[in-house]
């Protein structure tokens, strides 16, 4: 019966990571939303990444229809609790794992590159 349960929810995750995966990938093909490149370590790098995100941000336009509800939501002044709340959720977790990502790449690289300056 244990197995049973592990199995059953095993696989309910998976079908739920591929769902919000497809519906990442979906949104990315749409233009809908476009991924954050990781910056780490080096200011040089953060300056290539932050001068290409300018560059791809001024290229794609937002979608009229997406303007126009958002012009009609500050008209109504609508204002949803639990949105708000997910918002600030999704935002703070993002900063999150992007700053444990970014500090996990920079301690490889500065090993990788510790053994590559010592073999020299």
């Amino acid at each position: 019966m244990k197995k049973m349960m592990v199995v059953v929810a095993l696989t309910a995750l998976t079908l739920l990571l591929g769902a919000l995966s497809m519906a990442q990938y979906m949104n990315e093909k749409a233009e809908l939303s476009v991924p954050v490149p990781l910056e780490w370590s080096t200011k040089e790098q953060a300056l290539e990444v932050e001068e290409k995100e300018k560059d791809k941000s001024q290229g794609i336009p937002p979608t009229q229809d997406l303007i126009a509800k958002k012009k009609q939501t500050e008209e109504i002044g609508y204002y949803n609790f639990f949105s708000d709340i997910g918002g600030q959720l999704s935002e703070s977790f993002n900063t999150i794992s992007r700053s444990f990502l970014a500090s996990i790449m920079s301690f490889f690289e500065e090993v990788l590159n510790a053994e590559k300056n010592n073999e020299s």
